[in-house]
């Protein structure tokens, strides 16, 4: 789906290679904005779907496409992946809208998961995308 890491890797990959070429123009036919609804393994979705909606903004005429509602800077790599998958938890039960585990209060590897939760969140709320985009230090090779 749209929303999956792999098509968030394949955009960021393909900013970042736009911004390494620099080139001096970029054509492109414009990009058809959908509307309605689209059926996804979720159920039946909006279309922008609302990941889409938050992070990006449709625009129409000549030369229209899609553009970030705002600058790279303001958007955390955390903030696109919990939009686009959902959630960050390394399991269930500390998803946002999980029901308490009747075995947590006997859980020994929940302060585990709650510690490893913690450090993937704070890690990836502290890396923008224009970070990703501005990086050198890896060198001008791009895996996923």
């Amino acid at each position: 789906e749209v929303g999956a890491l792999d098509a968030v890797m394949d955009v960021t990959g393909v900013c970042y290679l736009m911004h390494l070429l620099a080139p001096e123009a970029v054509w492109a036919s414009p990009v058809t904005v959908g509307s309605g609804t689209v059926r996804t393994a979720h159920g039946l979705l909006p279309v922008p779907a609302p990941a889409t909606a938050r992070l990006l903004t449709g625009v129409r005429g000549k030369g229209g496409g899609y553009k970030l509602t705002h600058p790279p800077e303001q958007y955390t790599v955390g903030e696109v992946l919990r939009l686009t998958e959902e959630t960050l938890a390394p399991v269930a039960c500390l998803e946002e809208a999980a029901d308490v585990c009747p075995r947590a209060p006997n859980c020994r590897t929940l302060p585990l998961w709650k510690g490893l939760n913690r450090v993937i969140n704070e890690y990836l709320d502290h890396i923008t995308v224009a970070d990703i985009i501005h990086s050198r230090d890896a060198g001008n090779d791009y895996v996923i």
